[in-house]
């Protein structure tokens, strides 16, 4: 498979020109690139204590709804053209709707509704690729399409992992001489026979994220002490990374026995991209939670204690930093799985992940009188 992402940029740049819309793709690929840029502005934007951590969700919820319609839209312009650009703007939009769902995935502690939601927007892990082959039973059903008939049918076949097999699964395309991507015949033909499934998940989809953020509506934390929103702030930070680091080490298997179909994304090669999307915005809603918390201790607990909670919180933030940076250049994962000097690349972005999910459940967790516990499974 080609690097979807270089791939997507090219071809709708070489499309922009005839075609109107493909100024608005290429201001939002230009985010694909530029994740590094939230936290930074996040930092200089503290946030108010007692409403943060419902701002930080309501907000992502917010972004998350908007990107989903836009990728509806996409995809119903693709199945009413069936054309090249088409097919690689929805594939760019679903990409953006990816990164937006990073920042709530794993973020719903405390909220049934949408932590079930969840599931129904991603069913990952999928270790028994359980997505490919329900959807492809579908395909070759006579179920009805609808968006209301999917409702019946499982969480697997309801979200992302659905429209990204639809979207990027064998999809035939070949280089030109001119070296533009032609999507061959048979690919036009198997949108023809994807094109209702596809709308019908990419409507479920819209109406998932709605239903999300008409969960998080409310303040669950109007009422509740400082003590409860700082728990409750690391608890979210704890689930959010646990599940990040999932991704990764699923990939990764044992040394010599890498499991790439097990990686987030991989029919797209878009996992170390996403993996990225999500590390940027943990390091965001750490600023905004926990940061000040550690640097605002009361002097009641000494001045020793107050510097230590002070160099916790720079050590952090510069860790955060080097997690990022970690990251392997590009956007599929399975390129780093084979040799061993690539593999190795993982393991130090995954130790330096480890670090800050020991410095949160021992160091962070102590200093605020707490316990924590590291479980990506409790309903995200």
């Amino acid at each position: 498979m080609m690097n979807v992402a270089n791939n997507i940029a090219s071809n709708v740049a070489r499309n922009a020109a005839s075609d109107a819309k493909g100024l608005v793709v290429l201001v939002t690929l230009s985010l694909l690139m530029g994740c590094d840029s939230q936290a930074q502005s996040v930092s200089s934007e503290q946030a108010d204590p007692q409403n943060a951590l419902w701002e930080i969700q309501t907000r992502s919820t917010s972004e998350f709804v908007a990107q989903a319609n836009r990728l509806e839209s996409d995809i119903a312009a693709l199945c009413e053209t069936k054309t090249n650009h088409a097919l690689f703007k929805s594939q760019a939009q679903w990409v953006e709707t990816m990164k937006a769902w990073q920042s709530l995935a794993g973020a719903n502690y405390g909220n049934e509704t949408a932590m079930s939601l969840s599931w129904q927007i991603q069913f990952y892990p999928d270790k028994k690729n359980t997505i490919g082959r329900q959807i492809g039973q579908l395909l070759k059903s006579e179920e009805d399409m609808s968006t209301l008939a999917l409702e019946n049918q499982s969480v697997a076949v309801q979200g992302v992992g659905a429209l990204e097999w639809l979207l990027f699964d064998g999809m035939p395309i070949t280089q030109t001489n001119t070296g533009t991507a032609k999507l061959e015949a048979e690919g036009i033909d198997k949108l023809a026979v994807r094109c209702p499934l596809t709308q019908a998940v990419s409507s479920h989809l819209v109406n998932s994220s709605e239903r999300m953020a008409l969960a998080w509506q409310g303040n669950l934390w109007k009422e509740a002490s400082e003590e409860q929103r700082n728990r409750d702030a690391l608890n979210i930070l704890a689930s959010q990374l646990d599940s990040a680091m999932k991704t990764l080490s699923l990939a990764m298997g044992k040394p010599g026995y890498p499991k790439p179909y097990q990686a987030q994304a991989w029919r797209s090669g878009q996992s170390l991209a996403l993996l990225k999307a999500r590390i940027v915005a943990l390091q965001a809603r750490y600023i905004e939670t926990l940061d000040g918390v550690l640097r605002e201790q009361n002097q009641s607990q000494g001045q020793n204690k107050d510097q230590q909670l002070g160099a916790l919180a720079d050590r952090l933030v510069k860790h955060w930093d080097i997690a990022l940076e970690s990251v392997p250049n590009g956007d599929a994962i399975k390129p780093y799985l084979s040799e061993p000097s690539d593999y190795r690349q993982l393991i130090t972005l995954s130790n330096n992940l480890e670090y800050i999910k020991i410095a949160l459940a021992d160091e962070v967790a102590a200093a605020l009188g707490m316990v924590v516990g590291f479980n990506s499974t409790d309903g995200d």
